[in-house]
Order: structure tokens, then C-alpha cells, then sequence
């Protein structure tokens, strides 16, 4: 993203969204109790999601070890044929927000 005025807006957004998400993980119930209702599903449904999931979300810097990750498994896609060519994933992560995400 070459426009540093949308570069900027993204990282604003970045924040607000991590903010978001650090807000959902201290307030389970208000945040399940809005969901449900919004979604129009029981309140037992979304608090069972919530609790069953395998990590909080959250937004994270980029790593080499999930760039290294995804290339596995783009390699795996390609090795079994369903990925014509090889492809690098590294183009497709962008490290700019790892300050703002740390």
C-alpha cells in the first residue's frame, strides 16, 4: 500500500480492532449477550463458542515462523497438486503494523 494516508487509516483501524478484541476477552458475557442477540441464536450457543475456542483473538505482529508456516503449507498445497505452480507467500505479508500490533 503505497498512499501513506490509507497506510495510516489502516494501522488506526489495526488498533481500534485490537482494542475490540482485548474489550470481547474481559467482557465475555456483555459481548456473548450482545452476539446472541444480534445473530438471534441462544446465549448458550455463543458462550459455548467462545469458551471452546482454542486461543483468544487477537491481532499479532508478523513472524517469520507464520510466514515459514504458510509457505508449508502452500508447498503441501502445490506438492499434492492442487497449486499448479510453487508460490512465496512472503509478498503476501506485510510487517509495517508490527509496532502498532506488539
Amino acid at each position: 500500500m503505497a498512499d501513506p494516508v490509507k497506510a495510516a487509516q489502516v494501522g488506526a483501524y489495526l488498533q481500534l480492532l485490537k482494542q475490540g478484541f482485548a474489550w470481547k476477552a474481559k467482557n465475555e458475557e456483555r459481548f456473548a449477550q450482545a452476539l446472541a442477540k444480534e445473530i438471534e441464536v441462544p446465549l448458550s450457543y455463543v458462550l459455548d463458542q467462545l469458551r471452546s475456542a482454542s486461543q483468544p483473538t487477537d491481532l499479532l505482529p508478523v513472524t517469520k515462523e507464520a510466514v515459514a508456516s504458510q509457505q508449508a503449507v502452500a508447498d503441501t498445497f502445490h506438492d499434492a497438486g492442487f497449486l499448479p505452480q510453487k508460490i512465496k507467500v512472503g509478498s503476501l505479508w506485510d510487517d509495517r503494523y508490527n509496532a502498532l500490533l506488539g
